[in-house]
């Protein structure tokens, strides 16, 4: 019997997925006053960051029919409004029959399940604001990353190991839930119609943003977890996988992407990413916080050059006053000093006196 999520457990579930959303998308987007589309927005994780960072109204799309109950249980919990939020089911290719456009088109942790990438890419373009919208996306893991199978395996296994045999070994394993659908599929059956990973690399991501007709403002790569113990799995991948595949192929678990659609007549605008525009506002409302650490710093400095002087000048002195004694030790006077108080220095030795 399939595994299902109550209520409950969808709510933690939105609420989990926070810290991540925080993570990844905040480099990427700012929802804060805009319209927000959210392209695979599932349980409503990505809806929920977005009203927690201030977006005047979320639309999310998601091919299957959602139960909104958790997200507006986890809206409320935040204090936040969750009639600011609204639901179409709809793939992401049937984005432009919203019949509208929008300021900030979000997915998160989606790319890598789509089919057709240059139609999705081709469907953001066809509902963000020319110039002023953006297209922000997140996607992880890849299929060649070594985590690439969404599945608890062994770095890249999914690319060299024997199907039937890890479908076992995980069945086995105690690692997947009860009811989990490899119980019923293959492998492949799993990663190719219950996950829909569409085995796309990073090249074939970016080859469909160009044809789309959006420019990047901003591309972050993650390196893959695994990227360490890559040489030791390159010839057993190789020696199975039917692909072709270059090392940095194997290199890259996912990736964040801004983009806008450069809008006509727009001679002279400036498109800023989104993080340059957060590190200009943070160095503004902290700018006399910073120059007071600045200016901290540079007396700290200061003072510890005045201290290196001053034990770089009792250093010398040291110097000299071993010099000195040295002389006085090696003198005539000081040796029969220590000559006739030698018969002193026994008698106190032997009594205890020092």
């Amino acid at each position: 019997m399939a595994w299902e999520e109550n209520e409950a457990q969808r709510h933690q579930f939105i609420l989990d997925g926070q810290q991540h959303a925080d993570f990844f998308l905040t480099p990427l987007a700012d929802p804060a006053g805009k319209s927000v589309l959210v392209l695979g927005a599932g349980a409503g994780t990505d809806c929920l960051w977005a009203l927690r960072q201030g977006a005047h109204e979320v639309v999310g799309l998601d091919v299957l029919e959602q139960d909104l109950g958790a997200l507006r249980a986890a809206a409320v919990q935040c204090g936040l409004d969750p009639g600011r939020v609204s639901f179409h089911r709809k793939s992401l290719a049937e984005a432009p029959a919203l019949g509208r456009r929008f300021d900030l088109v979000l997915s998160n942790n989606v790319f890598e399940h789509v089919a057709d990438l240059r139609g999705a890419f081709a469907a953001c373009a066809q509902v963000v604001e020319p110039g002023r919208g953006r297209v922000a996306i997140f996607s992880a893991p890849l299929f060649y990353a070594s985590s690439g199978s969404h599945l608890p395996t062994a770095p890249w296994e999914h690319l060299w190991g024997d199907p039937e045999t890890l479908r076992d070994r995980l069945l086995a394993s105690g690692a997947l839930r009860p009811g989990h659908a490899l119980e019923d599929l293959s492998l492949g059956e799993y990663m190719d119609q219950e996950i829909c990973l569409n085995r796309a690399r990073l090249a074939d991501s970016l080859d469909a943003i160009r044809a789309s007709g959006l420019t990047w403002l901003h591309l972050s790569l993650l390196p893959d977890r695994a990227l360490a113990a890559l040489p030791r799995y390159l010839e057993p991948i190789r020696r199975r996988c039917p692909v072709d595949l270059d090392v940095a192929d194997l290199a890259v678990e996912g990736y964040g992407v801004e983009l806008v659609l450069p809008a006509e007549a727009a001679e002279g605008v400036g498109y800023r990413p989104v993080a340059a525009v957060r590190l200009d506002d943070e160095r503004g409302r902290h700018g006399a916080d910073l120059a007071a650490a600045e200016a901290m710093i540079e007396a700290g400095k200061k003072e510890a050059a005045e201290l290196r002087l001053q034990i770089a000048g009792l250093q010398e002195g040291m110097g000299h006053l071993h010099a000195l004694l040295a002389r006085v030790e090696a003198s005539w006077s000081f040796r029969l000093g220590r000559a006739l108080t030698a018969p002193g220095r026994w008698l106190r030795a032997r009594s205890g006196g020092g």
